[in-house]
């Protein structure tokens, strides 16, 4: 077991042989025991519930894991990073599989206390909530750990996270992505959003109340290892449609999206809007725009934050292009091919133009 790389808080996790150890308590296993005994949609969108532990005494789930599975934990190891009697809960270390995960940790909810919170800890957080994105949109950029493209790893820590405002969230976001203009990395944005829908779904399924709950993002930060697993899964699965969008659902090391920390979560008797909110504002600032005017799109193609075009043709000839800003993705979808050709020829000198033929290796765009 080592210390886990995390992208906020949660002093004290462990992780190592495929599991993750975090301090945490009972409310949190409850949840978990819950959601289980309700064979719950969430249980898709949650790490996998192992078991708990105790100061190196080993409980686990019997519906998932056998005892002897937790004999790879050391007590006398576990003893020493908890403090007598602490609980802790043992889950599916969801880095596994990535070569160099990058992880981002966002807080979801306009409040952030629930009912059993003290006056102090509620006035502390609402003022949290006012003077960041928590107030104004439902989430907050709780931490960041970013493989950078030669790389090394930076972290962006809590205080990065209550800098931005709904009006220049974006620029935050967007350092998330450090390789943007690459298309695989566009690959990767597009299944997150796709992810986070999937999330909001399960949410509305299933009633609750989640204060300061987050949202897990990781995707595989090394350039190399993402386009190799992109192009091997294309390769494996060769009768595929090559003109169906990718998804990148079956290959949990290219990118995960999980909610986490359930703390102050409970089942209820109706969907927890401020998350699902919160959920679609992350979505929003990660999903392109959509442009339906062309002209507006060759005039945005010659902005100075704009280096590149992705253009993808499919094999109905119609035609997807799509333009990275510093604060948003534009995308235009062109039914005629004669018009594509004249668009294409419309774009400025000097734009880098990536084309992807329907023959290309998959992945969403």
């Amino acid at each position: 077991m080592q210390e886990a790389l995390v992208a906020a808080g949660h002093p004290g996790c462990q992780q190592g042989n495929g599991i993750f150890i975090k301090p945490c308590v009972q409310q949190e296993v409850d949840f978990y025991h819950r959601l289980l005994e309700k064979d719950s949609p969430l249980l898709d969108v949650v790490p996998v519930f192992m078991g708990t532990l105790v100061s190196g005494a080993k409980k686990a789930h019997d519906q998932l894991l056998l005892n002897e599975d937790l004999e790879q934990i050391d007590p006398d190891q576990f003893s020493q990073l908890a403090s007598d009697g602490e609980l802790s809960i043992v889950l599916r270390d969801e880095l596994v599989g990535f070569v160099k995960p990058t992880i981002a940790d966002i807080k979801l909810g306009f409040r952030l206390w629930d009912e059993m919170a003290p006056a102090a800890k509620k006035q502390r957080l609402d003022n949290v909530s006012k003077t960041t994105t928590s107030g104004s949109l439902g989430f907050r950029i709780a931490g960041m750990s970013v493989v950078l493209p030669d790389g090394s790893r930076k972290v962006f820590d809590k205080q990065f996270g209550r800098e931005p405002t709904a009006e220049n969230i974006n620029d935050y976001l967007v350092q998330l992505f450090p390789q943007v203009e690459n298309e695989y990395v566009w690959a990767v944005i597009d299944s997150i959003v796709q992810r986070i829908e999937h999330i909001i779904e399960c949410l509305k399924l299933e009633p609750t109340k989640m204060y300061s709950c987050s949202l897990l993002i990781i995707y595989e930060g090394s350039l190399s290892d993402l386009q190799a697993k992109i192009e091997h899964q294309y390769q494996a699965e060769p009768e595929q449609d090559s003109d169906t969008d990718g998804d990148l659902e079956d290959e949990p090391a290219m990118v995960t999206v999980k909610l986490i920390d359930f703390a102050h979560s409970t089942l209820a008797s109706e969907p927890d809007l401020q998350v699902i909110e919160g959920l679609n504002n992350v979505s929003k600032h990660l999903m392109p725009n959509t442009i339906e005017d062309i002209r507006e799109f060759v005039e945005l193609a010659s902005r100075k934050d704009v280096k590149s075009v992705i253009i993808k043709t499919n094999s109905d000839s119609s035609t997807k292009f799509k333009l990275r800003g510093h604060r948003f993705v534009y995308t235009l979808n062109v039914e005629s091919a004669e018009r594509a050709k004249k668009i294409r020829e419309s774009l400025p000198p000097g734009l880098d133009i990536v084309d992807i033929s329907s023959k290309a290796p998959k992945f969403a765009i």
